[in-house]
């Protein structure tokens, strides 16, 4: 599973249309979420505190008020946030337009099974229940793209085919 926290850039003062005309209009911060392994303790509290939510979000267009005290930073949590790939490219869902600047952190996020499940059995993509459930819900392979990394304060630069993917494996060796 992936969490993406999507920004606009600044000088844009909020206006979603200028921003997509921009190739840096955008900025992204991907997470990787995995489930944890067999001898780690329980997810952090905050993600048990965000399933809790789900059921009033199962359907495209639904919103809850979550209460206060829930922070980006706890859903965060154990993630070395100064190991990341960057790259340009292009929001994942239509029109899928090139105007994100894309940061890839290297760490994943780890979740128990049990609340990653929640997301693949309660939430929709569409706007009824009959609508298929938010599964594997990804783009196909895109043209090569230059992938910059963070690594001991240096910076380096490899192309992949398309595949973040591919970038991950070569760094992690």
């Amino acid at each position: 599973m992936e969490l993406h926290l999507v920004n606009i850039k600044a000088a844009h003062n909020g206006d979603v249309g200028l921003a997509l005309d921009d190739s840096t209009g955008l900025a992204a911060l991907g997470f990787l979420i995995e489930e944890m392994s067999g001898n780690e303790t329980a997810s952090p509290a905050s993600w048990k505190t965000l399933t809790d939510n789900l059921a009033s979000i199962t359907l495209k267009d639904h919103s809850a008020d979550i209460a206060a005290g829930l922070s980006l930073d706890d859903l965060l949590s154990g993630v070395d946030r100064t190991k990341y790939y960057r790259y340009h490219g292009s929001l994942t869902t239509p029109t899928c337009n090139e105007a994100v600047v894309w940061t890839v952190f290297k760490e994943s996020i780890k979740v128990s099974k049990d609340l990653i499940d929640l997301f693949s059995t309660m939430v929709h993509v569409g706007n009824s229940t009959s609508s298929e459930l938010m599964t594997l819900n990804f783009r196909g392979v895109q043209p090569a793209q230059p992938v910059t990394t963070q690594a001991s304060g240096s910076s380096k630069t490899c192309f992949s085919l398309g595949l973040l993917a591919l970038c991950l494996l070569i760094w992690s060796a």
